[in-house]
């Protein structure tokens, strides 16, 4: 029986018997631990090691330097809900986010706010796993799997750390950027182990967001700046939205029991918070004495003070888990329950508000995930056989209340409009990891799932004919994968997968019907939506380098069908409605390069390549988008870093390029440089460490090293500093 075998029943990370060297265990590409290297897909392990040298704050920006990983932040810390996807597959509803093997896509957006609160820190490693994974996971995973894996020391440790920096130029990155961390973890006896920990970070913002006319302001007005549009057409930038501070925090508490050798029991706590607002909006426009113009009307030439408020928002989330393992002979069985309770809400300015008030509308949503989730795992002969079931009940529901003023999320008045909905799903999968030669090995397995959508509504009590109720929905499906790996020898093996994913229509789709009244606009709900479907395959070699290096190169092609959209408007009474639907047929493909070098045992090098070809193939709604790009998804990405590391101290440059983004469907957004566009851009980012001691440690971070220029639809941050004292005892 091979090591690959034997690892996956261990249930820690620690060397098998015999074993000289120790390569990176992941547990996400199975659900059985594994070596990086005998892992049946494209995978990267993102290390505590690791995470503590890169020059970042948040763990949003650790997988930017990963092949394959596009992250998209559009004012860096002061966004709360980053895209995070894999493989050109757009939108993060279609890449699964876990956190402790926990999925983390809420039944209301498929989004991930949760583990964008927590801070490196907190984190024992991220697993990256690349291609479909429904066979294992069941929607949303078509891109691919992030594990977000938080640490739970095995012998007492107490760190904490503590952080400033801000913009070089006030007002073009974070301002005043604050960041707090403190744990603790022991054993209270020789069968329990505990830990606590918290962390915040905080931030002024800086002033990101633009306010655009269309139309050139009047002759008596002065100040505005005149640029293109992303379409080209002319723009008049008039001032922005004023600073985008926000704060995030998060507690959490975990522990860990064995009353035998063979039991385990586990449980974790996790509560995150974010707020986010604006202040201090600013005009560029003055008038003929030089005051500040902050509305007009001359004509049909208008301005309103309103378009220069931006809303508040807040989110909170309560994450329990609880987990049994017991370890038979040669089999292991695990349970867990876990409830994901999410509340966030946010504001938005009515047409008539000004800054010193007026109305405006609160929407605030709810979430709920529960889930158990079991598996019992077992050896038979050179194979390991994998049995799971999980039951999911989510329920989601938003609202639509009018606010006295704008400013108070507390000023309600009456609910307008609400919607909402409860999904059910029953699955049950298996995978057989088997070792059919000494060179061979394969991995097979698939998962069959019964999602059922129910309870659905839509009221609105200012148009009536929105107001509906929804029947049930039923689908099954069943995501099949298969995996070969082939060593050609010690130092080289060949990968090749195929594998189905799929992913189910959310409530938003299936029941959110609501109106934009500015923009004379409503979104209609479609409870009759199908999944979106794929098929995947790749093809890739790993070669192990001198000096512990790694090369790897894979090919990937992905075909999607059925995917959901907003079709073509229908104007009806000057009202433009747009209605959720299954628009056709798309496409993924490209290749991924990656290369790990220690030069010598004080540098490291890693760079990394890809290339993505996406294209829409079919759309029965708007075939004028036929052969356009995916929007939100850059052709060409490069990475790379070296990292000179003596152990006193330490010195890591990086830099990422990725290639212009289209913003629109129909790739007319063609102007870059400009706000709204996604431009092509390369940041460059440096950060040194020195060890004081062995308990204390000063990093000191500079990022946008050049201070380059860039939108990513908001304007990006500038340059900025940023300085952190660590302890450890």
């Amino acid at each position: 029986m091979k090591k690959r075998i034997v690892l996956s029943l261990i249930a820690t990370t620690s060397l098998v018997a015999g074993e000289t060297s120790l390569e990176p265990v992941i547990i996400s590409a199975t659900k059985t631990q594994t070596t990086l290297w005998d892992a049946p897909a494209s995978a990267s392990v993102v290390s505590k090691e690791t995470l503590a040298q890169l020059p970042i704050t948040h763990i949003k920006e650790a997988l930017k330097g990963l092949e394959g990983v596009t992250s998209i932040a559009h004012r860096g810390a002061s966004d709360v809900n980053p895209t995070v996807v894999l493989r050109g597959i757009p939108d993060q509803s279609r890449t699964m986010i876990l956190l402790d093997g926990i999925p983390m896509n809420t039944s209301y957006t498929s989004t991930a706010s949760t583990p964008y609160t927590i801070l490196p820190e907190e984190l024992e490693h991220i697993e990256v796993i690349r291609g479909p994974f429904s066979s294992l996971y069941g929607s949303s995973a078509m891109g691919g799997v992030i594990n977000y894996i938080t640490q739970m020391p095995n012998t007492p440790q107490y760190k904490g750390s503590i952080g400033y920096g801000t913009a070089f130029t006030h007002g073009e990155a974070q301002s005043n950027l604050t960041k707090l961390y403190v744990s603790a973890a022991d054993k209270m006896s020789d069968h329990l182990k505990f830990k606590i920990s918290y962390g915040s970070l905080g931030s002024e913002g800086y002033r990101s967001d633009y306010v655009a006319m269309t139309t050139k302001p009047p002759v008596s007005i002065n100040g505005y700046q005149t640029q293109l549009s992303p379409t080209t057409l002319p723009q008049y930038i008039v001032g922005n939205a004023g600073m985008r501070g926000t704060f995030k925090d998060n507690l959490s508490t975990k522990f860990v029991y064995t009353p035998t050798s063979n039991d385990t029991v586990s449980g974790s706590f996790l509560k995150s918070h974010y707020d986010m607002h604006y202040t201090n909006p600013e005009s560029f426009l003055t008038n003929a004495s030089g005051s500040s113009v902050y509305s007009y009307s001359v004509g049909g030439n208008r301005l309103s003070e309103s378009k220069f408020l931006q809303g508040a928002s807040a989110l909170e989330s309560n994450l329990y888990a609880l987990e049994y393992q017991h370890h038979f002979t040669d089999s292991t069985f695990a349970m867990r329950y876990s409830l994901l309770s999410l509340k966030d809400w946010y504001t938005s300015a009515g047409t008539t508000a000004t800054r010193n008030g007026g109305s405006g509308t609160l929407t605030p949503r709810e979430a709920h995930n529960g889930m158990l989730h079991t598996t019992w795992q077992k050896v038979m002969g050179n194979s390991l056989f994998l049995l799971g079931g999980e039951y999911k009940h989510t329920t989601s529901v938003s609202d639509t209340t009018t606010l006295v003023d704008w400013r108070d999320e507390t000023s309600k008045t009456l609910t307008t409009a609400s919607s909402g909905g409860k999904e059910r799903i029953f699955a049950s999968f298996v995978e057989v990891q088997s070792d059919l030669t000494e060179a061979l090995s394969s991995t097979v397995g698939g998962r069959f799932e019964s999602w059922k959508g129910y309870d659905g509504y839509s009221v609105d009590t200012s148009n009536p004919t929105l107001t509906k109720t929804y029947a049930a929905q039923q689908k099954n499906n069943f995501s099949p994968k298969l995996s070969l790996n082939y060593r050609l020898s010690d130092t080289t093996i060949l990968k090749t997968s195929w594998g189905e994913a799929f992913r189910a229509p959310d409530p938003v789709n299936l029941y959110r019907t609501y109106e934009i009244a500015a923009l004379n606009r409503v979104y209609v709900a479609n409870p009759n939506l199908t999944p979106e479907r794929s098929a995947s395959y790749d093809f890739g070699v790993e070669h192990k380098t001198l000096n512990k290096g790694l090369l790897k190169a894979y090919g990937f092609h992905t075909i999607i069908n059925d995917m959901i959209s907003t079709g073509s408007p229908i104007v009806i009474g000057g009202k433009s409605y747009y209605e959720r639907v299954n628009v056709g047929k798309a496409r993924s493909q490209g290749v991924e390069l990656a290369y790990i070098q220690p030069l010598s045992d004080d540098v490291t090098l890693n760079a990394n390549y890809t290339k993505t070809y996406t294209k829409i193939l079919e759309n029965r709604i708007d075939p004028t988008v036929i052969g356009k790009r995916f929007a939100g998804i850059p052709e060409t990405m490069i990475n790379g870093s070296l990292i000179y590391d003596n152990y006193q101290w330490y010195a890591v440059v990086n830099g990422t390029y990725q290639s212009k983004i289209y913003n629109n469907a129909d790739n007319s957004d063609t102007v870059s440089k400009v706000y709204g566009s996604m431009d092509g851009v390369a940041i460059f980012n440096t950060k040194i460490g020195y060890h004081v001691s062995k308990t204390m440690e000063i990093t000191f971070t500079v990022n946008n090293l050049r201070d380059t220029l860039y939108y990513s639809y908001e304007r990006g941050e500038g340059r900025s500093w940023f300085t952190q004292i660590n302890l450890k005892i």
